[in-house]
């Protein structure tokens, strides 16, 4: 562990990185910080600094993104942004009124379901008193019969999140949507203009073509995205993972490494509710009760 904080994992290559002045100064006085969260970081002449270690990381770190995005946004003073998420009935809505009260805060709600106009029974969403309280964001969006995708939601997100913070109030991201809340943290790369008429001339062709079929054809052309949608993906997916290398020339993994993102990452100060199962159960079964 790294000085009593976070495990830390020591880099087989070091990483050499160049610094701006406010950035290197940053570094300078919140050594004993960045060694709690898992850096381990020494000058290395001039404004370069060597990174021996970083924070244990999870399958999606990037150690030196991370690193410049925490100098970035302490150099820049970034607005907060809060992020409530756990399961389904464990306390989310009522922690986060309480929150949400004090600091004058507003909601936006990360609920994929709660995005439909209609589809109050079996949703859970906020009520009238509830909404009276804290102003609420995200919900009821688009008719059932419209698609609502993790990036119409993050372009969304980005919008209120703004205009939350002009009114100089919190934004407080709620609900169990993992992928909303990951299309803010790590968005999806900028994507290469595709010529409207060669994609409709592709889709029209490959809508002939059976799921096992295009997977195949996926196995081809990107052998990575088709082993990770052979299990979680779909026609939707699929279709969408062809598009690029037969139009562009180069894979949907190959975009998704080399491209910049769309969107600067968010970095929320998230809180994960984590209740014993029992506790749970009873709470879900109260809900459904309830709606019912």
């Amino acid at each position: 562990f790294a000085d009593g904080g976070r495990a830390s994992q020591r880099l087989l290559f070091p990483l050499v990185l160049q610094l701006s002045p406010g950035e290197y100064a940053l570094v300078q006085e919140l050594e004993g910080l960045l060694a709690r969260a898992g850096f381990e970081v020494e000058p290395f002449g001039g404004r370069s600094v060597i990174v021996h270690a970083v924070p244990q990381p999870h399958p999606y770190f990037d150690a030196e993104r991370c690193l410049r995005e925490m100098l970035t946004e302490l150099t820049q003073g970034a607005p907060p942004t809060l992020a409530l998420v756990g399961p389904t009935a464990s306390g989310k809505t009522a922690l986060s009124l309480a929150v949400a009260e004090r600091p004058g805060g507003e909601f936006i709600s990360m609920d994929s379901r709660q995005v439909y106009r209609g589809l109050d029974v079996g949703t859970a969403k906020a009520t009238a008193a509830e909404r009276a309280r804290v102003p609420h964001h995200g919900l009821d969006l688009v008719e059932p019969s419209e698609r609502f995708s993790a990036g119409a939601f993050a372009r969304y997100a980005r919008a209120a999140i703004a205009a939350i913070g002009a009114r100089g109030r919190l934004p407080l991201l709620v609900g169990g949507t993992g992928f909303f809340l990951r299309a803010l943290t790590h968005p999806i790369f900028a994507e290469p203009p595709l010529p409207p008429e060669r994609r409709a001339a592709l889709r029209e062709r490959l809508s002939a073509l059976s799921e096992e079929e295009l997977l195949r054809w996926l196995q081809a052309l990107d052998a990575e995205a088709a082993q990770r949608l052979q299990r979680w993906g779909g026609r939707q997916r699929l279709l969408r993972a062809l598009e690029l290398p037969l139009l562009t020339g180069r894979p949907l993994s190959w975009w998704q490494r080399h491209a910049p993102p769309a969107e600067p990452p968010l970095r929320p100060l998230v809180f994960a509710l984590e209740l014993p199962r029992e506790r749970l159960n009873a709470q879900i079964d109260a809900r459904v009760e309830q709606m019912v």
